[in-house]
């Protein structure tokens, strides 16, 4: 009975051992590789978003987990908790946009307002009303 227990307890450790280095190497792509690699897609932001709204499905096939250039206006900049920032590309109509999430904390994000033009490169993570792009540099 005791080795028993011992086994299953074996079996817990592996299993969150595996879904930490699993979430650990998701997660933790830097910002030098991102910057360094070469965008997969380089697109405006309305036409990104027009492609998952009219087919989520088949955008996510196409974007997810890929590195994208993405130009357009800034709608808004939230300042998270941690101090990074997410800046969100949208027309001044649309009710979605854009979620571009800077990871970066030494950006002077003061330097960029509301209405700008902007061109950000990071890693599509997904669809959720906005299209949500994680670990963002902004480009030049």
């Amino acid at each position: 009975m005791k080795m028993k227990k011992i086994w299953i307890l074996v079996l817990i450790i592996i299993i969150i051992t595996v879904i930490l280095i699993t979430l650990s190497s998701v997660f933790n792509t830097t910002k030098k590789e991102i910057k360094t690699e070469k965008a997969e897609f380089q697109l405006y932001a309305n036409n990104l978003l027009a492609e998952f709204e009219q087919d989520e499905e088949l955008a996510n096939k196409k974007y997810v987990s890929k590195i994208i250039e993405v130009k357009g206006e800034i709608g808004e900049i939230i300042k998270d908790n941690d101090n990074t920032f997410v800046i969100i590309l949208k027309e001044k109509d649309d009710m979605f946009g854009i979620n571009c999430m800077v990871p970066d904390k030494k950006i002077k994000i003061n330097s960029y307002i509301v209405g700008d033009s902007i061109g950000i490169k990071g890693i599509v993570q997904g669809y959720l009303n906005d299209v949500i792009i994680n670990n963002c540099i902004i480009i030049k």
